[in-house]
């Protein structure tokens, strides 16, 4: 008797550890992506990636976020900048569930009209500068790995402008985020992998 009650319980808990939460519950779950999850939820993308999926999400953690400058953040997450907000946060999603094994040294279409390069080399695996630092957080609708910096699609820059003062001397720098790239559009909706 003690046999099936301890199977029992090992099955239950197998079980229970087999059931994965989506992409934007397993990521708010993790304690390094707090920034993702705050900034997803911020321009609605939430809703996406609640849904069917697959997706393959190269999320930068926590501490990728903190090495963008705090004016900078803080001109990303300004109304006016929801649209580049977007496409930033889209460049790190990829159509489809990848799994690490599965990477090739190639380029992937994201979510929006630009690819991220991936190379591997050995056991090494990078997204365009950046590299894998947590791979294969498998999710009910996809797969999450973590990486060590943000990616910033080509086109969106952050420029830095000084004005002058009355006595020509520089008083004080603003940031203007410019989404040049003709290319980048609204996020693509239905494509799979």
């Amino acid at each position: 008797m003690k046999k099936i009650v301890f199977l029992f319980l090992m099955l239950a808990c197998a079980g229970a550890q087999a059931q994965t939460g989506d992409l934007v519950d397993t990521a708010t779950q993790q304690g390094s992506l707090t920034k993702w999850s705050e900034l997803v939820k911020t321009v609605e993308l939430d809703r996406t990636l609640h849904g069917k999926g697959p997706f393959t999400i190269f999320a930068p953690s926590d501490q990728a976020f903190a090495r963008i400058q705090p004016s900078t953040m803080a001109l990303l997450t300004k109304p006016e900048n929801r649209v580049a907000l977007m496409n930033l946060l889209s460049y790190h999603i990829v159509p489809g569930k990848i799994m690490t094994g599965d990477f090739k040294s190639m380029a992937y279409p994201t979510r929006i009209n630009a690819d991220l390069q991936i190379t591997k080399n050995g056991t090494t695996l990078m997204v365009n500068s950046s590299h894998i630092t947590q791979p294969d957080i498998e999710t009910s609708n996809g797969v999450i790995h973590i990486i060590d910096d943000t990616l910033f699609p080509p086109g969106v820059k952050v420029e830095t402008t000084t004005e002058q003062s009355v006595n020509g001397k520089p008083t004080q720098n603003q940031q203007q985020i410019i989404d040049i790239h003709p290319a980048i559009t609204a996020p693509k909706t239905g494509v799979t992998r």
